[in-house]
């Protein structure tokens, strides 16, 4: 089970809860509670 994550919000969830405008390389995921090291998930990057 060496890592794992959890991933409980959809996409709309994320972008209204972090105040994103914009989604660069949009791909579907299901939230879970069980993502494996080999599964794609979403990366957030601040351009800051």
């Amino acid at each position: 089970m060496c890592g794992r994550k959890t991933l409980t919000k959809g996409k709309i969830e994320i972008m209204e809860e972090l105040f994103v405008d914009e989604w660069e390389d949009d791909f579907d995921w299901e939230p879970s509670y069980n993502i494996a090291p080999t599964q794609i998930s979403p990366v957030l990057l601040n351009d800051g």
